[in-house]
């Protein structure tokens, strides 16, 4: 394989994958965080543990968007009102989104331990 230029590194794209939410009656479109987004993420979690706060939704919210724009479905503000969402739906899209972002689980949960 041949080794990638630093214009075609700083160029790739997030890796992504479609999944369909029957409860939301859509397909939505869950991509890898960037590097700024992971560590938003992490510090989030971080901070926020001693009041609760909601990791799944956390992740969500930086993840999940539209396949037809790209654009994401939620603002970094919608993490509580995602959190008070079904529960099913949310774990649909927990896995994929931990995967691609490179996350176990038990490493999310972890940072949540602060």
């Amino acid at each position: 394989m041949e080794p990638k230029s630093r214009e075609e590194i700083l160029a790739s794209t997030l890796a992504y994958e479609d999944i369909v939410v029957p409860a939301w009656g859509r397909t939505v479109r869950v991509r890898e965080m960037s590097l700024l987004e992971r560590s938003s993420f992490e510090i989030a979690v971080y901070n926020g543990r001693a009041n609760g706060i909601r990791l799944r939704s956390e992740l969500l919210v930086r993840v999940c968007t539209d396949p037809a724009t790209g654009e994401r479905l939620f603002l970094d503000d919608d993490t509580e009102a995602l959190g008070a969402t079904g529960a099913k739906a949310v774990q649909v899209l927990f896995a994929p989104a931990l995967r691609l972002s490179g996350l176990t689980e038990e490493e999310a949960e972890e940072l949540g331990k602060g």
